[in-house]
């Protein structure tokens, strides 16, 4: 299986494994569904927390046991909204753990029956979270807009270069299946994606701090060199007045 580091921003990315020999459309179609699925959780997150908010405002005058257990059922759901939220993270794919169709499906699916047992009388379908939930929502105008991509309308770039539909990965990453690419998914007709920058983020961190240590260590062989040239021992002429008897006489 190849293992794919899917971009489309330095903060939306994730890994992907697929066999070498996968047709570039068929691979398109797969990382578009991952994309659609983390956007859509990132967007059940965002909504959920203010769902329960305003679940809890109505609850905090009542102490009755059924309010009591809405409320644990309500904490369940932010765990629940978390976990999936935790799941889809760009961070994943630092800790190389490559996301697939089935867990992100699951983990909207956990939070639906999360929802039933908070909501057991069910939320409107107008709701703005079932709307998420159901995949009914109009992000048109929003400051979701464009997260979602149509695998009709999307291209994977890799070495700056469109991969055409009807090739295989193969024939641009090559055959061997531990390989590990980054490559580019964006909406059609926008151009070459910026190059991915020379080195990553963190040997860049190292490399300033390496050069940092290295400027200040220049400062102070620089300054050891001053006290050189300012030490009695340094002088040229220290010998010559010791034996003339001058010793370490200044001027006042």
């Amino acid at each position: 299986m190849v293992l794919l580091v899917v971009k489309r921003s330095e903060t939306q990315q994730f890994l992907y494994e697929i066999p070498a020999d996968t047709a570039v459309g068929e691979v398109i179609q797969r990382v578009v569904t991952i994309n659609n699925l983390r956007q859509k959780i990132q967007r059940l997150k965002e909504g959920g927390e203010d769902l329960t908010d305003i679940q809890t405002d109505t609850q905090q005058d009542s102490d009755d046991a059924g309010s009591a257990c809405a409320s644990e059922q309500l904490e369940a759901l932010q765990r629940t909204l978390a976990a999936a939220d935790l799941l889809q993270h760009k961070d994943q794919a630092e800790k190389k753990v490559a996301l697939t169709e089935d867990m992100l499906e699951e983990a909207v699916e956990d939070i639906r029956h999360a929802v039933a047992e908070a909501y057991p009388d069910g939320l409107a379908s107008d709701n703005p979270f079932m709307r998420v939930l159901d995949g009914t929502e109009d992000l048109t105008g929003t400051s979701h807009d464009g997260e979602n991509l149509d695998a009709s309308e999307a291209e994977l770039w890799f070495a700056s270069k469109k991969l055409p539909l009807e090739s295989k990965l193969s024939q641009h990453v090559g055959r061997n299946e531990k390989t590990k690419v980054v490559v580019k998914l964006q909406r059609a007709g926008y151009g070459p994606p910026p190059r991915e920058p020379a080195v990553d983020e963190e040997t860049q961190k190292a490399m300033l701090a390496y050069y940092y240590k290295k400027q200040e260590d220049q400062k102070r062989l620089a300054a050891d060199d001053t006290m050189y040239y300012d030490s009695a021992w340094a002088n040229p002429r220290s010998l010559k007045n010791q034996f003339s008897g001058i010793g370490d006489v200044r001027l006042s």
